[in-house]
């Protein structure tokens, strides 16, 4: 509810856009691909009224996973018309967390598929993976076992 009204607040008094606007220098969204349209709205919003304001969207379409919370995941074409600005896409290939294995595992569910590398301490772990093919996928977060 304070989104909404920051936003209506935004939308219907341009003067008040300009001054919050002129306050920001940048926005850094970490996890872009569980933010929510109106969060994007309020964005598009600011950098539309000031041009200046460095923007960064940090995060992973594969990984989203706050759907059920409206989150979505912009391509860098959707962003650019949201916010007025260009993007320059760059591609992490490293991973510190899992094994190679685990890696590679998820790397047959990408939606556009990339080589990334482990290079952490366990990178040559086995790692555990579990395979259930009797589970849908809207069941898969109570079946994880830690």
């Amino acid at each position: 509810m304070i989104l909404l009204i920051a936003y209506k607040i935004l939308l219907v008094n341009n003067s008040v856009a300009d001054r919050v606007a002129n306050y920001i220098r940048a926005i850094y969204v970490d996890e872009f691909q569980d933010t929510r349209e109106l969060q994007y709205k309020v964005i598009g919003k600011l950098t539309r009224n000031n041009p200046q304001i460095q923007t960064m969207f940090v995060g992973d379409i594969d990984q989203a996973i706050y759907g059920s919370l409206n989150g979505v995941a912009k391509t860098s074409k959707e962003l650019k018309k949201i916010t007025n600005q260009f993007f320059k896409e760059k591609t992490l290939t490293g991973c510190y967390r899992s094994s190679q294995r685990i890696v590679n595992f998820y790397s047959n569910f990408m939606s556009t598929p990339y080589k990334i590398e482990s290079r952490g301490q366990n990178k040559d772990g086995t790692g555990c993976i579990y395979y259930d093919y009797e589970i849908g996928k809207e069941y898969i977060s109570y079946a994880v076992k830690i």
